[in-house]
């Protein structure tokens, strides 16, 4: 794995699939724009570090050493996403707890948004109606 790949910020999708290294390189983290990250077939990887915050989609379908997964990976942005641990015969309770709590985590984050977002936009329409109510002439 190039030592460079955390030069690549504008990056937004990366397919490492069928790679056979242990771990990911610690500086994927740094791939802030990164929304997709396949590992698919990766059966060597043992651990997943911390995650780039905008990661909206990982395939670690049939990392079949895959154990751990980090308890909080970074902060998340709350953007709708999609992982998939299917045949990932080895992750521990502890690594299934922490995938539940950071899917669990970007939930409650993209509800508090789109929430805000509603609410906005609902004030700005409530505002425009009452600057053009219809106000009769005496």
């Amino acid at each position: 794995m190039p030592k460079s790949l955390g030069c690549l910020t504008s990056l937004e999708a990366l397919d490492l699939s069928g790679n056979n290294f242990v771990i990911l390189p610690k500086n994927i983290s740094e791939l802030y724009e990164l929304q997709h990250l396949g590992l698919r077939y990766c059966r060597r990887l043992r651990s997943l570090q911390k995650l780039p915050p905008q990661l909206a989609k990982l395939d670690a379908h049939r990392c079949t050493s895959l154990s751990t997964v980090p308890s909080s990976s970074t902060i998340v942005d709350g953007n709708i996403f999609e992982f998939i641990f299917t045949n990932c015969l080895k992750l521990y309770e502890t690594a299934c707890n922490n995938i539940m709590a950071y899917a669990l985590l970007k939930i409650q984050l993209y509800a508090i948004r789109l929430y805000s977002e509603v609410s906005l936009s609902l004030s700005l329409s409530l505002t425009h109606t009452h600057t053009h109510s219809f106000n009769p002439v005496l």
